[in-house]
């Protein structure tokens, strides 16, 4: 539960001039007091510069709110308050595709139902892979900046795989590494995302922010970073080949946002899979160098 909280919480009176907070019968009095009885995770959110309420302006049923760790949304620095409590709140929920790693109750084939449940499940396994990894993207997304992201997550109330990603890979990059292999298709479903988020004129400063990137992460003289493929392979069937298991996006087609996805943790089935992903990029790949100016020109020509 969201407890909004502005400078007069408290302090708002009935028609008799007592404070509603006060009133036993009081809507949202009840209501915190059910989820605080209950043991339903409680985050109070103080907006308008409030401060949380003194013990002796609240009921004594209302005090344990007081304990809760309170967020803070300012006007000024909403995007990045508003993303502080994004984080609050999916840390508190329970993860909805039940990847479990040692545990012995884990299904192999596991269906996910929607964009969420999809998005999800990938943040949650790239945050648990240590080294290998391979994947097929609409594009470089993971290649883009912090301020970026900030505005996606403006928008989208589906979990950042992008970011989560970027930072797992930019971890393994200190030298050069065969265990990760990413393939961007560079489609126009690419360029329709990134506008989707941004205005014509920040597109320079996205183009910029993607070639330091690459130059973070490749280096300067491509000596050092994962494999890395550009070319469009087909659109119906993404796959994210994380250590342990392999989580398939589905589309409905080259235009659509991927709506639905399956979870695979069968060993002999990534096996499988992972010797035909290699196959197809290896097939596909022209090598690393010629590969990232391509990666570059596809960049420059946004």
């Amino acid at each position: 539960m969201l407890v909004i909280i502005g400078t007069q919480w408290a302090t708002v009176a009935t028609a008799s001039g007592k404070p509603r907070i006060k009133n036993p019968r009081d809507v949202v009095r009840v209501e915190i007091e059910t989820a605080l009885g209950r043991g339903i995770p409680v985050i109070p959110v103080l907006i308008d510069q409030a401060r949380l309420p003194t013990p002796v302006d609240l009921p004594k049923s209302l005090r344990p709110l007081l304990l809760q760790q309170a967020i803070s949304v300012r006007h000024e620095n909403f995007e990045r308050d508003a993303r502080e409590l994004v984080s609050a709140v999916r840390k508190l929920l329970p993860s909805p595709m039940g990847i479990r790693r040692g545990s012995h109750r884990v299904r192999e084939v596991e269906e996910l139902s929607g964009r969420l449940e999809y998005m999800a499940a990938c943040v949650e396994a790239i945050k648990g892979t240590t080294k290998e990894f391979r994947g097929i993207f609409v594009g470089p997304l993971l290649l883009h900046p912090d301020w970026y992201f900030s505005k996606r997550d403006s928008i989208s109330m589906t979990p950042n795989f992008d970011r989560e990603l970027k930072e797992f890979v930019k971890g393994q990059s200190a030298t050069r590494t065969h265990s990760i292999r990413l393939l961007f298709r560079n489609t126009a479903r690419y360029r329709e995302k990134i506008m989707s988020v941004i205005s014509q004129r920040e597109l320079p400063r996205l183009k910029a922010d993607i070639l330091k990137s690459i130059n973070e992460i490749w280096g300067t003289n491509r000596d050092r970073g994962p494999d890395v493929c550009c070319r469009d392979i087909g659109h119906f069937r993404l796959e994210l080949l994380f250590e342990d298991l392999m989580i398939v996006g589905m589309r409905e087609g080259s235009g659509t946002p991927i709506g639905a996805g399956v979870i695979y943790r069968n060993p002999k089935l990534m096996q499988v899979e992972r010797a035909h992903f290699d196959r197809t990029f290896n097939s596909a790949a022209a090598g690393q160098r010629a590969e990232l100016r391509r990666l570059i020109r596809f960049v420059n020509s946004l």
